[in-house]
């Protein structure tokens, strides 16, 4: 039996294509498998840091919707931002807002100061107003891990850092009272309470303070001049009055020990005292923005609040001011002509000789 030669010729042909594809299929997958492993590594990793920001994202949004404006105003700092800042030679934050984790300080934020950050862009340094200084180095984007630290938070923790210095304008989330604007810069832990009476306000929580009350306060007064703010006065008053502080006193009455809220005040209110009779304590005129933080409550301090000679000298001058005693002679005279009236009226017509009231009413 014979083969037929254009078969044979097509069956040797077939052969070698079909065991050179094999070879090349075989020579391109090991060419590309260490590829992919080091892109499944890479994707891997990518997932981990993903994962790490989406946790402290997280994280930021349950703070944010109930307690600080600033993250969801401002994103986090990374040290591109910094750098940049320096190369267009612009300040470098004042303040600084660091965020820690829900295991750390209880998920709060924790005012600082932004003390060294290195050129080459490897580390900054931060410090903890009091509580010991950080040594920040840059994780992944916006999460920065603690390298040393002096304080209580301990190394390898991992925090996000936000420009806490103000801006001119307020955000449109602020709450207005009047022609103030506050926004709450940190919310505190304890609670309000009921409803309680306080005197000409109404009723308030009574975990807040009163009008007659005395407040310990921790405050920051920033300066605002074309759109950017820089740091004017920062202090604290154990002895400050709620009946004394102006524009900032509806803001502050609704506030509760731990709290932290920032104010901004235009250049034309005129009401610029600041938590005690003046001349004692005022806040300088211009637009400012004041960051107030409630420490504690002394209630009903107004009664034992001894006036300063200072006060006193006012006090006595604006007594004897010509308009003060004009609009107090008016006001007598507007009484008694008003009794006067009210005497003409149900006086009797028989007994108009004598002082009395008569028996009818006259409608």
């Amino acid at each position: 039996m014979r083969h037929h030669p254009v078969r044979r010729t097509v069956q040797w042909t077939w052969w070698p294509l079909l065991c050179g594809s094999l070879f090349l299929g075989s020579c391109c997958w090991n060419f590309i498998q260490p590829v992919n492993r080091s892109e499944g590594s890479l994707t891997r990793t990518r997932n981990k840091k993903t994962q790490i920001s989406r946790q402290m994202h997280s994280q930021t949004e349950n703070y944010v919707s109930e307690k600080s404006y600033l993250v969801t105003e401002s994103s986090a700092m990374t040290k591109t931002d910094l750098r940049r800042r320096l190369a267009l030679r612009k300040p470098l934050p004042e303040r600084l807002a660091l965020m820690f984790p829900l295991d750390v300080e209880g998920g709060q934020p924790q005012d600082a100061r932004l003390k060294q950050f290195d050129m080459s862009g490897q580390f900054v340094e931060v410090s903890l107003n009091g509580k010991g200084t950080l040594k920040l180095v840059e994780k992944h984007a916006s999460l920065w891990r603690v390298q040393s630290s002096d304080s209580d938070v301990a190394p390898g923790t991992l925090v996000q850092m936000y420009d806490a210095t103000p801006d001119a304008k307020a955000p449109d989330s602020a709450q207005t009272s009047g022609a103030v604007k506050s926004s709450i810069l940190h919310k505190s832990s304890a609670t309000g309470g009921g409803m309680a009476w306080n005197g000409m306000a109404g009723f308030s929580l009574e975990g807040c303070p009163r009008d007659f009350d005395g407040v310990h306060v921790a405050f920051t007064v920033w300066n605002c001049h074309g759109g950017s703010c820089s740091m004017l006065q920062e202090g604290e008053d154990a002895k400050a009055l709620v009946c004394e502080f102006g524009a900032l006193k509806r803001g502050l009455s609704d506030m509760i020990p731990g709290e932290s809220r920032r104010f901004w005040i235009p250049g034309d209110v005129k009401d610029r005292r600041f938590g005690r009779p003046p001349p004692e304590s005022s806040l300088p005129f211009g637009d400012l923005v004041v960051d107030l933080t409630l420490l504690g409550i002394e209630r009903e301090a107004v009664f034992d609040y001894k006036l300063s000679e200072e006060a006193i000298k006012l006090g006595e001058e604006r007594e004897r001011n010509p308009v003060v005693v004009a609009q107090r002679a008016l006001g007598i005279g507007i009484q008694l002509w008003t009794w006067s009236l009210v005497y003409s009226y149900y006086q009797g017509a028989e007994d108009l000789g004598t002082i009395g009231f008569s028996h009818s009413v006259h409608l």
